[in-house]
C-alpha cells in the first residue's frame, strides 16, 4: 500500500476529530501489522506527545488493562471495535480517570456496548470511526454522547479533515439520503494505490466523477452505506460479504447486529458455511459477564426481529471469539456447528400422520435438510417464493393439493397438512392481491415482517382468460367473503394487484357501505408504459427473472412458439436457485395466466374511489402520484427504497408498518 506522508500528516495534525498535545500519553495496543498503529505511533510523535506501549498479555485482561492505563496516565487511545464490543471491557474502561479520548473502529461497533459504556460513566469522549487502510486509516468519525435503545447500527458520522465521502450508485452517481449505495472516499489523504498491482489500483482508485473535482482520485471502498437525515453516514455492510441463501441476498453484518443487541450477548459474528449441503448462515456468540446464552431463547428473539431467511440455521456459543493479531474476528478459526445447534436438531417435533409426513419430506427435500419438524416454518428454514412454487407442485404430485395462499398463510408442516374451513379471527384483516403473474409469492418478505400483528388473506389468480379487472375483483370479493367470518379491514396489492385491490374496495363499498383503506405498491392506473414495448412473452420472461433477482435471459431469435421459446429460456434458468424443478408445462401455464392478466389490465380504466388510499412508490421507478390523484381524492403517497421488483423485499419492514397503520383506522361509512 502506497501511503503518503501527506496522508499521515492529515490523519494526526490539525484534525477535526481529535487533538493530541505535548501533555498527552497515547496508548499503543495494536500489533505492527495493523493500520491502527499509524495513529498510535505518528499521532503522539508528530504532536510532541509520548507513546505508551501496552503488552498484549495486559490487553487480554480487561481489569489489568484498565488498571495499567490508569497507573500510566494514558489520555488518548484507539482500539479495535472488538475491544469495545466485548462486554468484559466496558466497566473497567469507564473507570479509567485519565482517559479523555477513546475511539474505536476497524469493524462495526455494537450500539448496545457503546450505550453500556456511556451509561457506566465513561469520562472520555467516545468516537466511532470508519476508514479502510486506503484512506490512511480514517475517513469518518461519529462522536457518541448517547445511543438510543432502538438504534440498530452506530453511525460512522462525518468526514475527517481533508476528506470527502460520498454514497454512490453502480454508475457512480451520488445518492440522496436514505438510499443505500457504495461508500466512496476522495481527498488529499488517499493512498496512491497498491504497490506493484496496477490492475487492482485502476479498479479501486478511479477519477472522481463529482463536478468540480476534475483530476482528483476517488477510492471505491466496496462498503455499502447510506446518508442519514442529519448528514451522518451509516455502514450497511460489505458488498463482497453479501451471500445468497436460498434465493435471498443476505448481509451477515445485519444479522451480527441483531445478535449483539440481545442483552445476554457480548460479541457475535455470522458466517455462511456449506460444510455438508447448501450454503447456510451460522451465528457465533459469546455471553456477557455473568450471563448464560440460551440458544433457544436467542433464536426466538431473532425470529421476532428478523425475517425468517436472516435467522441463522445454527447458533454456537463460544467462550470467546478467535481474533487475529490486528484484533479482528478470525473467521477461519471458527469451529463447525454441532448437530444439536441446527434448526432441525434436538427440538424436532416429528410429524404425526401421513399428511404431515408427506409435507415434511417434501419440504426437507427442497430445502436440503436432513429432517423437518411439524412446527418448523418453511420460510424460517430458508424457503423463498420460487421454492414455494416448487413445494406446491411437489405436494400436488404426491397427492396433496395445497394452494399457494395456504402455504404463505400457514407455512409450517402442521399448518399445511391441516384441513379446515373458513377463517375466524378477531385480528384486523389485510387482503393481499396477486401481482401481474397471478401468484402471491412476492409477498414472502412482507409476511415475515407482519408476523402476528394482523391477519393477511392472500388472493391468487387461477383463471383470467376473457375476464376483465372488474369481473376478477367481483370474484375475489366473493371468495374473501366465503373465507372470512369477520369484516375485511383493508385491501392491498403490488403492481397489478394494487389496481385489482382498488376495484375490490370500490365494490366492497357498494355492497357494504364502508370505505375500506387501500394500499397500492408501485401500481400504475392501467398498463405500465413498458407494457407496450416488445411482446407479451418477452415481458413475461423479464418479469419472471427480475422478480427472482436474476438477469433475464434472451429469447431465441425467430422462435414464434411459446412452448419452444420457454424451453430454451428454462435451459438457461435451470442452474439458478429455485428454477431447478420447474418444467416447461408449468412455465407455459404461468405465461398464459400472465398474458390474460396483462390483457385485462390494458383494457381496464379505473373508477374513482373516495376512500383512504395509500400509494407506495418505489424510489427506482417513475412517480405515479399525479396520475392517481384525480381518481383518489384521499390519496396519500410515500416513497420507499427499491425498484419495482425489489421494493417488497427491500422495504418489507416499512410496508408491514404501513399495513398496520391502515388497519388501525376504522372503515369510513
Amino acid at each position: 500500500m502506497a501511503i503518503t506522508h501527506r496522508g499521515v500528516l492529515g490523519l494526526v495534525v490539525d484534525t477535526n476529530y481529535v487533538t493530541v498535545s505535548t501533555t498527552d500519553r497515547v496508548a499503543m495496543t495494536s500489533g505492527v501489522s495493523s493500520d491502527l498503529i499509524t495513529f498510535e505511533i505518528w499521532g503522539p510523535l508528530l504532536n510532541g506527545a509520548s507513546v505508551h506501549i501496552v503488552d498484549r498479555d495486559v490487553l487480554l485482561s480487561p481489569r489489568e488493562f484498565a488498571r495499567h492505563l490508569s497507573v500510566h496516565g494514558v489520555t488518548v487511545m484507539s482500539v479495535a471495535a472488538a475491544v469495545v464490543n466485548h462486554g468484559a471491557y466496558l466497566e473497567p474502561l469507564a473507570e479509567v480517570p485519565t482517559l479523555r479520548t477513546l475511539h474505536f473502529g476497524g469493524e462495526a461497533g455494537s450500539p448496545a456496548s457503546a450505550r453500556a459504556l456511556l451509561e457506566a460513566g465513561l469520562r472520555a469522549s467516545l468516537l466511532h470511526t470508519y476508514g479502510p487502510t486506503e484512506t490512511t486509516m480514517l475517513a469518518t468519525f461519529a462522536r457518541l454522547t448517547e445511543v438510543r435503545p432502538d438504534r440498530i447500527r452506530l453511525p460512522i458520522g462525518y468526514p475527517v479533515s481533508a476528506t470527502e465521502v460520498y454514497v454512490m450508485d453502480e454508475w457512480l452517481r451520488p445518492l440522496p439520503p436514505g438510499m443505500p449505495g457504495e461508500i466512496c472516499v476522495a481527498g488529499d489523504r488517499l493512498a496512491r494505490g497498491y504497490l506493484g498491482r496496477p490492475a487492482l489500483t485502476a479498479e479501486r482508485f478511479c477519477p472522481n466523477p463529482v463536478p468540480g473535482r476534475a483530476g482528483q482520485l476517488m477510492y471505491r471502498t466496496g462498503d455499502l452505506g447510506r446518508l442519514l437525515a442529519d448528514g451522518q453516514l451509516e455502514v450497511l455492510g460489505r458488498s463482497d460479504r453479501q451471500v445468497k441463501i436460498r434465493g435471498f441476498r443476505v448481509e451477515p453484518a445485519e444479522v451480527e447486529q441483531a445478535l449483539v443487541d440481545a442483552p445476554q450477548v457480548a460479541q457475535a459474528t455470522v458466517v455462511a458455511r456449506a460444510d455438508e449441503g447448501p450454503l447456510r448462515l451460522i451465528g457465533y456468540v459469546t455471553a456477557m459477564p455473568g450471563e448464560r446464552v440460551s440458544v433457544h431463547k436467542l433464536r426466538e428473539e431473532l425470529s421476532r426481529r428478523l425475517p425468517g431467511y436472516l435467522v441463522p440455521s445454527a447458533l454456537v456459543v463460544l467462550p470467546e471469539l478467535p481474533l487475529t493479531a490486528s484484533g479482528k474476528v478470525d473467521q477461519r478459526a471458527l469451529p463447525p456447528p454441532p448437530d444439536e445447534s441446527s434448526l432441525a436438531g434436538a427440538r424436532l417435533h416429528h410429524p404425526l400422520d401421513p399428511r404431515e409426513r408427506t409435507v415434511a419430506s417434501a419440504m426437507a427435500e427442497l430445502l436440503g435438510l436432513p429432517a423437518v419438524g411439524r412446527d418448523d416454518n418453511f420460510f424460517a428454514l430458508g424457503g423463498h417464493s420460487l421454492l414455494a412454487v416448487q413445494l406446491v407442485d411437489v405436494l400436488h404430485r404426491r397427492g396433496l393439493d395445497v394452494p399457494m395462499v395456504r402455504l404463505l398463510a400457514h407455512p409450517t408442516v402442521a399448518g399445511l397438512a391441516r384441513v379446515d374451513g373458513p377463517i375466524a379471527t378477531e385480528q384486523p384483516v389485510l387482503v393481499l392481491v396477486h401481482g401481474g403473474g397471478g401468484g402471491v409469492g412476492a409477498y414472502v418478505s412482507l409476511l415475515a415482517e407482519v408476523r402476528d400483528r394482523y391477519r393477511c388473506v392472500l388472493v391468487e389468480a387461477r383463471e383470467a382468460r376473457g375476464l376483465s379487472v372488474t369481473a376478477l375483483a367481483a370474484g375475489y370479493v366473493e371468495q374473501v367473503r366465503a373465507e372470512l367470518s369477520g369484516p375485511v379491514a383493508a385491501f392491498a396489492g403490488w403492481s397489478v394487484g394494487g389496481l385489482v385491490a382498488l376495484e375490490m374496495a370500490r365494490q366492497w363499498q357498494r355492497e357494504s357501505g364502508t370505505r375500506a383503506p387501500v394500499l397500492m405498491v408501485d401500481t400504475w392506473p392501467g398498463a405500465p408504459p413498458e407494457a407496450g414495448r416488445g411482446n407479451a412473452l418477452a415481458s413475461f420472461v423479464y418479469d419472471l427473472a427480475t422478480s427472482a433477482g436474476v438477469r433475464p435471459p434472451a429469447l431465441p431469435d425467430g422462435e414464434a412458439d411459446p412452448g419452444r421459446a420457454l424451453a430454451a429460456v428454462l435451459d438457461e434458468l435451470r442452474p439458478l436457485p429455485g428454477f431447478g424443478r420447474l418444467d416447461v408445462d408449468q412455465l407455459v401455464e404461468r405465461f398464459a395466466l400472465f398474458r390474460a392478466l396483462s390483457e385485462a389490465v390494458t383494457a381496464h380504466r379505473p373508477h374513482p374511489y373516495d376512500g383512504p388510499v395509500t400509494l407506495v412508490e418505489a424510489a427506482g421507478s417513475p412517480s405515479k402520484e399525479t396520475l392517481w390523484a384525480p381518481l383518489c381524492p384521499a390519496l396519500r403517497a410515500t416513497t420507499l427504497p427499491g425498484d419495482h421488483y425489489t421494493v417488497l423485499r427491500e422495504s418489507a419492514p416499512a410496508l408491514a408498518d404501513i399495513g398496520a397503520a391502515l388497519l388501525a383506522r376504522p372503515d369510513v361509512p
